[in-house]
Formats: structure tokens, sequence, C-alpha cells
């Protein structure tokens, strides 16, 4: 009897694995149900506003093909300006179910367009407290023989905090729904310390508001 039991316990153990996984797999593909709390996540991007403090925001469109590469449910995505001083960066924000939503980072699809990696992608904390952490990187590449450079951040939330993620499929996997944002400021004419003053100030002003749209009155379910 011992050793039919110890038999029987590895093959237990090995159906409750394939259970789990399932279920994980089920809850991330909307196998059980439509998928209304995305929908409804990816609706509250239009409440995001584009023009706040001194900045003004005008809307980049994503293509239609690209939006079903990443399986995104709904998008924000703006080119801002700031109105005193004419300085420019990119906002996108994506929205869907945490599987697709939490890979392709810049470093897998800045890559795959053209650009070049040029510093190894780094966690940073912003000094507003609404940011939380996001990666950060460095991307080049020669359009029409102008070499362009690029900073960009990027980072995952479902509650209001932005995370710089080391497994992010798996350390959303419980969420219903998961925003993606990218923030991107030319560096070719300015210096590494004007970059960081531009993204702080901009997500200083920005932040509140965007966490505002998307999370004050929808605290996610896990």
């Amino acid at each position: 009897m011992p050793n039919q039991a110890q038999r029987i316990l590895p093959i237990g153990i090995g159906l409750l694995l394939i259970v789990a996984t399932g279920v994980i797999h089920g809850i991330q593909t909307d196998r059980w149900g439509e998928s209304t709390k995305v929908l409804e996540a990816a609706r509250r991007l239009d409440q995001v506003p584009t023009e706040f403090g001194d900045w003004s925001g005008t809307e980049s469109e994503i293509p239609e093909k690209q939006l079903k590469i990443a399986e995104a449910a709904g998008y924000y995505s703006q080119k801002f300006t700031n109105t005193k001083d004419g300085r420019e960066l990119s906002v996108m924000i994506l929205c869907g179910r945490p599987g697709p939503i939490s890979v392709h980072p810049p470093t897998v699809c800045f890559v795959g367009a053209g650009w070049g990696l040029q510093t190894t992608p780094a966690p940073i904390e912003f000094e507003s407290p609404d940011a939380g952490s996001m990666w950060k990187g460095r991307f080049a590449r020669v359009a029409d023989g102008i070499p362009i450079a690029i900073e960009t951040h990027w980072g995952w939330s479902a509650d209001g905090k932005w995370m710089a993620l080391d497994r992010p499929r798996m350390e959303t996997a419980q969420y219903p729904y998961l925003y993606k944002m990218y923030i991107t400021v030319p560096f070719s004419n300015a210096s590494e310390g004007d970059v960081k003053v531009t993204t702080d100030e901009f997500m200083e002003s920005f932040l509140p508001h965007l966490n505002e749209a998307l999370f004050q009155n929808s605290p996610p379910e896990t």
C-alpha cells in the first residue's frame, strides 16, 4: 500500500498543476465569459484629458493592424507640446487582457521596427508620488540619412500604481485587465538632464489626471 500511495501522489500533483495552469490560461483569455471588464477599462481611456497644465496634446492614431497584433481593446495616443517652451513628448497607453498587454515591451517591438537599443533598460522611480516605477531605455535609428534618438519609459498598471516589472506576464495574471504606458521623449537635441526634467515635469502634471480617469472609481478585482 505505501508503494501504491507513493505512485499515486505524483500523479495527483501533476493533475493539480494541469488544472491550475488551465484555470490561469482561461482567465487570461476570457475562456469562460465576455471581456466586459476589459471593455469597460478600455472605455475609461476616453476620459483621460489631452489638455492640462502647460501641456497640449494632439492625437496620434494607431493603425488597426497594430492594435490587433497587440490584442488591445483600446488605446490613448497623444503627442504633447509644452505651450510655454515648445518641448515635445509622446504618450501611448494600451488596454486589454493581461496576457497580451504584458508582453512586447519596447525592447521587443521597437527593436523589431528598426530601432537599436542604446542602453541597458533600468527601472527608475519618478518624483511624482503617483508614478511608482517604470523602465527606461534609449533607442536610435537613421531615417533618410538623419540619426534619431529617443528615450522611452514604460510600465504597467491595473490599480493606479505604475510598475516596472521583471516578469509582467506572471506578475499581472491575477488582474481582469491591464494598462501599459509608454512615455517617449526625443533625445537628439537634448542633454540627459533636459530629458529627465521634461519627463519628470510631464509625469507630475499628467499622472493625477490619468489615474483619476482610469482608477478612481474602478478598483480592479483580483
